[in-house]
């Protein structure tokens, strides 16, 4: 079992303030209808927004779950760029002949810049969007809404630990999962216990630049119509296989036995269940907060070798400590996350040097354990 975190750490991020644009999609009896459709929307949603929203919404019945504390998540980009993240739930007894409860839905447009500032990960802007109308659907809407202010913390806080070690099982899980988002290949998760947890894992074990691009939901049943590239659902009892026949989706139900076989991110697959093993979801985060277009299975490769090597150094004796000198000291890295990495390497050896002895502490030190130029790190371009 990996120890403690080793990435060295940065300042807990703080909560960002963003406006965005808002919309309400969901049933009320009004002179233009009374079936599901947009009731509301600020004045910046554009009418090609609308339709979007208006397709990929859910509708009566589209909540995984039954009691009236079920929740859902959509998040995906829209064509004009924005991205979308969308709040569901409850409200009400449904008021037509179909009974049953309501579906209402909250959704907000991020402008690209905001979303990156929030590092492309929808889970911490559905909490605020929770924060700021769960529990008070506008089921009379004002004609026009006006723009909404959230503040949005990240995922954990910042806390190490957060949101704590996994289990063997819902490791593998995170490990297939990402399989197929680095691969760009779309699939329905059904069955995940604690689902808004995992989904955060998940997420966090993609490179942002994926990341960013992708459409994901969770407590939402599965619609084709969605397309999302990953749909978090309740377990499948056979209607989810059949729907996705002859498509491109992908069913992983965890009540089944995992699929096997060999991936080209296999280096990187491996990290990732290891950090998820020992709960170390925020130096997960902040060494994928470090790659830009990393996302091929070689740049993942070395970036994962190097963060073995930083787990290393940490329990390393001195024999260890000059093998790992041996091995970095002629290395040029080829991409400036790797630089970064290998920058704190070579901080954490020399720390660790010195803790094994103390009267010598450039006993380590050499020539780095990193190749330099006279502007610091050689990065190859």
């Amino acid at each position: 079992m990996d120890g403690g975190p080793v990435v060295a750490a940065r300042a807990a991020p703080a909560a960002v303030s963003i406006s965005v644009d808002q919309a309400v999609f969901t049933s009320i009896r009004s002179p233009a209808g009374q079936g599901y459709r947009l009731v509301a929307a600020s004045a910046g949603v554009r009418s090609d927004e609308k339709a979007e929203i208006t397709r990929r919404s859910p509708s009566h019945g589209s909540l995984c779950e039954g009691g009236s504390s079920a929740v859902g998540l959509c998040s995906y980009p829209l064509g004009s760029g924005r991205q979308c993240v969308a709040y569901s739930c409850y409200a009400g007894v449904e008021h037509t002949a179909r009974g049953g409860q309501r579906v209402y839905t909250h959704l907000t447009l991020l402008e690209p810049a905001d979303y990156r500032r929030l590092d492309f990960d929808p889970l911490p802007v559905h909490a605020a969007l929770a924060r700021a109308v769960g529990g008070s659907p506008l089921l009379k809407p004002p004609p026009r809404l006006d723009r909404l202010s959230l503040t949005v913390s990240p995922a954990g806080g910042g806390s190490p630990d957060w949101p704590g070690a996994l289990t063997s099982e819902e490791a593998e899980q995170i490990r297939l999962v990402t399989s197929v988002l680095l691969a760009r290949r779309r699939l329905v998760w059904a069955g995940a216990r604690c689902p808004f947890r995992l989904l955060e894992w998940a997420l966090v074990a993609v490179p942002p630049s994926a990341r960013g691009a992708l459409a994901v939901s969770v407590g939402l049943k599965f619609a084709a119509a969605r397309r999302m590239d990953l749909s978090v659902v309740d377990r499948d009892g056979g209607a989810i296989q059949r729907a996705i026949a002859g498509g491109d989706v992908q069913l992983f139900d965890v009540q089944h036995q995992l699929p096997q076989g060999p991936s080209p991110f296999g280096a990187w697959l491996d990290r990732v269940y290891r950090s998820c093993r020992a709960g170390r979801f925020e130096e997960m985060r902040q060494v994928t907060a470090l790659l830009c277009a990393e996302t091929e299975p070689r740049a993942l490769g070395r970036i994962a070798q190097i963060w073995n090597d930083m787990d290393r150094v940490r329990t390393a004796n001195k024999a260890e400590l000059e093998q790992l000198a041996a091995q970095y000291v002629s290395r040029v890295a080829e991409t400036e996350a790797e630089a970064r990495l290998i920058e704190q390497l070579t901080v954490a050896a020399r720390e660790r040097g010195a803790a094994l002895e103390p009267q010598h502490p450039a006993a380590v030190a050499g020539g780095g354990l990193c190749r330099r130029g006279s502007g610091g790190l050689v990065v190859r371009r």
